[in-house]
């Protein structure tokens, strides 16, 4: 059985509406995806801490953030600054990029519930 039929979601319907990406310094790589793709400006804003609870634990995570489009679609850029997230542990294993997919869906409980 695959994943897809096991949570019975098909993301082959679902519009993406957001492509998230983390980095060590996302304003310099706002300015190369302005540069190489031709994305409108990246809006760039630091995030102070924000109480958060990351595998059973609690913690305060800060972070800078920077949003542009595609087309319908927002590109996030993630620059994680402290506390303990998926991006810290992200950036920890030596990775950076392309990061998660956004999706709206009209019921959330039924997703919810399936996962």
């Amino acid at each position: 059985m695959s994943i897809m039929e096991k949570f019975n979601i098909d993301f082959g319907k679902q519009k993406v509406d957001q492509l998230g990406f983390v980095y060590k310094d996302i304003e310099k790589q706002a300015k190369v995806m302005e540069e190489l793709y031709g994305l409108s400006k990246f809006t760039i804003f630091p995030i102070g801490e924000v109480p958060t609870e990351y595998k059973g634990k609690k913690s305060n995570t800060k972070a800078v953030l920077g949003f542009s489009q595609l087309g319908d679609t927002e590109i996030e850029l993630i620059e994680w600054k402290e506390g303990d997230s998926p991006y810290k542990d992200f950036l920890e294993q030596g990775r950076e990029g392309f990061h998660h997919i956004g999706i709206n869906v009209e019921d959330v409980d039924a997703y919810i519930s399936d996962f």
